[in-house]
């Protein structure tokens, strides 16, 4: 009996499950991959918008034959996308989250998962993957097996660390999702491509809680290699949003990118001054490398400069209304120069309220991101007493974690600390050594406080 029969009897899958199985296990994958869902079409719309040499403004002719003359047309791109979604992701993980012990007896477990998380330098892929999924609406968390150098060297079937793979549309991978009706993730697929030998060989690996099938296409024909999933959990997180963050003011962006192409037209053609001459001049124009210049005209003739008659306010107007609207209605901060400093933003309160928008944004998704880091951190456990140590299961399986986000803007310490002395009636409310550790320019809290002690001992008593 074969692994695959033994995982079926073993298991006891459903019938879809049994399907999917048999089509990896036959290498009828292209039937599989009909077991699944994708974005695909949604994606590489958003990476159109993402990417301003796709914009639609660039798909104009940028030269054209006028009356024998070639005329280049300004066809300008707005990146109001990355604006949008880099403010977005700012606010969400500009400040690394953290993690939260909440239960006894399971340090040894915490300090081993806060260890594997930075060793994936998570926070950072925090931020990327938040920018793929604003962006793009869907990118995975891959979770492997990993040995570094400090796996042990007489067993190389032991693993001591786990490696972090972020999975996106823009990065090569298509993800394939198939969810029960219970909206439980049940597999998930990644398609992609490697170049080798200058050949690019296509792959097609499945994930299930059970086994991972890693199946590549070689001349034509799929070969397919199962293995048995160690951690017994689908080792990827999918994350997904129903819109990219810029959808709902993609008309707005292309209206602005129009007017500013459109404007730039104008002053390519009109911005530079025309001289008019109306009737007879006498003469030749004046010198163009002499300082003072004079045109002289026949009586009753004229000489001025042709300047175009449009409503420069009225477009001026619905520039800034637009920009004005697209600001407001993503919750994304005008942080201008101009805007900045006619705003007058002096306390830690009144910088709070004007970004209060962005920040109500931002934790709008505090759940759905928390619940993608507790799944993260399910995988990571699993992968612990399973695979790295198997002597902490009891104290990994005991280990409940929360997770805290971080605020961005600048803590309002300043009125903080005078509500606490108002309500203890201008009493002292922290310790020199407290205020001695929490000083930033201070490495070395307990030798300052010595070197304080000693200094203090050392004035003389008048």
């Amino acid at each position: 009996m074969s692994i695959i029969d033994k995982l079926k009897k073993f298991i006891g899958m459903e019938e879809e499950d049994k399907d999917l199985v048999t089509l990896l296990t036959e290498g009828s994958i292209e039937k599989a991959k009909g077991k699944f869902s994708t974005r695909t079409a949604m994606i590489d719309k958003c990476l159109e918008q993402w990417n301003t040499e796709d914009h639609e403004i660039t798909s104009k002719q940028s030269r054209k034959l006028v009356k024998g003359d070639l005329l280049h047309s300004w066809n300008l791109p707005i990146a109001y996308q990355r604006k949008i979604v880099s403010m977005a992701v700012a606010f969400l993980y500009g400040a690394p989250i953290k993690l939260k012990q909440q239960s006894k007896g399971t340090d040894k477990a915490f300090a081993l998962l806060q260890d594997l998380r930075d060793d994936m330098r998570m926070d950072a892929k925090n931020q990327e993957c938040a920018t793929l999924q604003m962006s793009e609406t869907e990118c995975a968390k891959l979770f492997v097996e990993y040995r570094d150098s400090d796996a042990d060297p007489t067993d190389t079937t032991k693993f001591n660390s786990v490696k972090c793979i972020l999975l996106a549309r823009s990065k090569g991978d298509i993800i394939h999702v198939s969810f029960d009706s219970f909206g439980v993730l049940r597999a998930v697929g990644r398609e992609y491509k490697v170049r080798y030998n200058n050949k690019d060989i296509e792959h097609f690996d499945v994930y299930t809680a059970e086994t991972n099938f890693f199946c590549n296409r070689q001349s034509g024909r799929w070969e397919v290699e199962p293995k048995i999933n160690l951690i017994g959990k689908i080792p990827i997180v999918v994350r997904q949003q129903k819109e990219s963050e810029s959808h709902i003011v993609e008309p707005l962006i292309k209206r602005r990118e129009y007017l500013t192409s459109a404007r730039a037209d104008v002053n390519t053609r009109s911005g530079d001054p025309i001289l008019v001459l109306e009737g007879d001049r006498v003469g030749d124009l004046p010198d163009a490398e002499k300082t003072a210049k004079v045109v002289h005209l026949k009586n009753g003739s004229k000489a001025y400069y042709l300047v175009p008659q449009m409503s420069v306010d009225m477009v001026k107007d619905e520039k800034e209304d637009l920009k004005e609207l697209i600001h407001y209605i993503t919750d994304t901060p005008d942080l201008s120069m101009d805007k900045m400093m006619s705003s007058g933003l002096k306390s830690g309160k009144a910088i709070e309220m004007a970004f209060f928008g962005s920040t109500l944004k931002s934790k709008s998704k505090h759940g759905y991101e928390a619940e993608m880091i507790d799944r993260e951190n399910e995988i990571l456990k699993a992968f612990i007493y399973k695979v790295i140590d198997t002597s902490l299961e009891g104290e990994v399986k005991k280990l409940k974690v929360t997770v805290e986000f971080g605020n961005p803007l600048p803590d309002n310490m300043e009125d903080f600390v005078n509500i606490l002395s108002v309500a203890t009636g201008s009493k002292p409310i922290m310790s020199r050594k407290t205020a001695v550790e929490l000083n930033p320019m201070i490495k070395d809290a307990d030798a300052e406080n010595k070197l304080i002690d000693t200094e203090e001992m050392s004035i003389p008593i008048e």
